[in-house]
């Protein structure tokens, strides 16, 4: 009796146990569900207190338009939906004009979400984790205004920009931040007329990690050296629609004052034949591959606060660029003249200064297609090893009329050596420049490639060295050139069948040109390099226009002017 007794006293208490056990449960998911209600409403509150502060830190430029964030304790994320950043100087009238030259912004973020937050760690030590932030189908979109009377490719005065959260956080960690077909549009205004470039964008941002330092408005300022971050895939659709830039990895680090980059690509994103089809004009084709890029001596706080990107050493190793041409398309109507790379470096709006660019094991090809011709004639030049000093805009440096120096190594179609040099002092009113160089020997035979176009073929001939030197600005160009050869014979090609060569023209042809420089006893004939610049050409075009103007003064195919 006792016995059953007992079993029945048991039972009731583990009854008592389990029911008790199932109301603590219950208690305590009613107040996990409380404490949860309690953050979406706090949440939802802060954010709408932090947006307000904004517009009115902004005197009526912006307004937002959002649906409160929600918060998930049980999966540790936040999601925010529907968040737009819209300006009011497109639509109404605001309250304060903005200042000029000012970026204006517009942002769309359909969904925002970060997962995996640690929020125990943020309460006991006020450092954030978070295994993966998400932004997709973001669109970005910056104003931006042009003055015409403002010179600001030698302005000096940069404004730091403080970067501000909201919350008060000692560290943040982000494992990856993933970007998911994204986009920026850029709307410039100059004086009446808007010009607008898009960008689509995916990439992920890993093993990142943000200090900040808490200042005395109780906000956060972010530690721009701390600053350490990774990209992995970073793919963009530039605004031309033509190209695509891929980057496999991109790396930054404030510690080390390190920017790097690894297989980098710049691709077309149409075939030869109908990459200027597409566009309708004539332009040249570009595809560009580098393994390795590497800055040294960074400091990317200035790059992100002031706008001020200085390096020491900028390292380019093993690329591979390569260009095509096709001249059965016709040129573009325009009159506007190619801009020289000194005009493009004083006319950019934020400072830079790259004291060297050491570049190696690189590779440079060109083609071009003749409206006759059945093959692209095509120059290249492997093994390219080149030093590039003092690319800068730094006002205190130009006024002492520093130079951009350019000088190297490279083997012309894989068997002579060239040398060039090129000099262009950035600031001269007249954009001038100087360029020189020699090439050592090398079978004129094996230059054929560069005349597919002109109907002209070599037999035979040696080229023993050569030696150039001109001065050019950007109207006309003059100098000398030296070629040492022997044996020089060519034959002239019909202007219907390249493959067909004209016997009596090639023959009178050979009577012209001198076959050997010199000639017996007689003294070296001496080229004249003279061109005037063909707008709206290039540099490069008017350079190497003035480099056969001598070749064919040296032949004898070209009188020479004094």
């Amino acid at each position: 009796m006792c016995r059953t007794t007992n079993i029945r006293i048991t039972h009731s208490k583990k009854k008592r146990r389990w029911g008790c056990i199932i109301w603590c449960l219950g208690v305590l998911s009613i107040v996990i569900i409380l404490i949860h209600f309690m953050i979406n409403i706090y949440l939802g509150i802060l954010f709408k207190k932090h947006i307000e502060r904004f517009e009115q830190k902004h005197a009526g430029l912006y307004h937002i338009e959002y649906k409160a964030p929600h918060v998930n304790l049980f999966t540790g994320s936040v999601t925010v939906k529907q968040f737009r950043l819209i300006s009011n100087v497109f639509y109404e009238e605001p309250r304060v004009k903005p200042e000029k030259d000012r970026n204006i912004w517009e942002l769309d973020i359909p969904l925002l979400k970060l997962k995996g937050i640690g929020w125990v760690r943020y309460l006991f030590s006020q450092c954030l984790k978070i295994d993966k932030i998400v932004l997709k189908k973001a669109r970005f979109k910056c104003f931006s205004s042009v003055g015409t009377d403002q010179d600001t490719s030698l302005a000096m005065g940069y404004k730091k920009k403080d970067i501000s959260i909201p919350f008060r956080i000692e560290s943040i960690t982000v494992k990856s931040f993933s970007f998911q077909q994204c986009s920026l549009e850029m709307v410039q205004q100059k004086k009446t007329i808007s010009q607008a470039r898009i960008f689509d964008f995916d990439f992920s941002i890993v093993e990142s990690n943000i200090l900040c330092k808490p200042n005395e408005h109780s906000h956060s300022i972010l530690d721009l050296k701390t600053l350490d971050f990774k990209i992995k895939d970073l793919k963009i659709n530039l605004p031309d629609r033509m190209y695509s830039l891929h980057i496999q990895e991109l790396g930054v680090s404030a510690p080390l004052s390190k920017i790097w980059m690894k297989t980098v690509e710049i691709i077309p994103r149409h075939k030869k034949f109908d990459f200027s089809r597409k566009l309708g004009y004539r332009k040249s084709r570009m595809c560009f591959n580098a393994k390795w890029l590497h800055f040294n001596s960074v400091q990317v706080g200035d790059i992100i606060s002031m706008a001020r990107f200085r390096s020491e050493t900028l390292s380019i190793r093993g690329f591979h660029w390569e260009f095509y041409r096709d001249k059965r398309i016709p040129l573009r109507i325009t009159h506007r003249p190619k801009q020289f790379p000194q005009e493009l470096l004083r006319q950019l709006k934020f400072y830079i200064r790259v004291d060297l660019v050491r570049v190696s094991n690189g590779y440079i090809v060109y083609e071009e297609q003749g409206e006759m011709a059945k093959k692209p004639a095509r120059i290249f030049f492997s093994d390219i090893q080149l030093n590039i000093a003092n690319i800068t805009n730094d006002p205190l440096l130009l006024k002492d009329n520093i130079s951009i120096k350019i000088q190297g190594t490279a083997k012309l179609m894989g068997k002579s050596l060239f040398k060039p040099v090129l000099t262009i002092p950035i600031r001269d009113r007249h954009d001038r420049f100087y360029f020189s160089g020699s090439l050592q020997s090398i079978e004129v035979s094996e230059l054929n490639p560069l005349f597919n176009n002109d109907a002209i073929h070599i037999e035979s001939g040696t080229l023993n060295k050569l030696i150039f030197s001109a001065s050019a600005n950007r109207y006309r160009s003059r100098g000398w050139l030296k070629a040492h050869y022997n044996g020089l014979k060519i034959s002239l090609l019909s202007k219907r069948n390249y493959t067909k060569k004209e016997t009596i023209a090639s023959f009178f042809a050979n009577l012209i040109i001198l076959s050997n420089n010199p000639r017996g006893r007689k003294p070296l004939r001496i080229g004249n390099m003279y061109f005037r610049r063909e707008v709206p050409k290039s540099m490069l075009n008017l350079m190497w226009k003035s480099f056969l103007t001598g070749i064919k003064s040296s032949i004898g195919l070209k009188k020479r002017k004094k």
